[in-house]
């Protein structure tokens, strides 16, 4: 049996204003606690966005 995907639903990270997931990073900073902090910008909309990482966790999105 094949596997079937649906090519519509969203993967990864969408921008909160226009449903894209193409982003570029601005800043990446280390965090006193482990955590990393990336500033990303939507390459359609150009909506601002604050990603926080742990290192094998999934992610959080701040809005701006």
């Amino acid at each position: 049996m094949a596997n079937v995907t649906n090519d519509d639903a969203p993967r990864g990270l969408t921008c909160p204003r226009c449903g894209r997931g193409h982003f570029f990073t601005t800043n990446t900073e280390p965090l006193l606690n482990g955590r990393i902090r990336r500033r990303k910008r939507c390459r359609s909309c150009r909506r601002k966005i604050v990603t926080l990482e742990l290192e094998n966790e999934s992610f959080s999105v701040a809005e701006r």
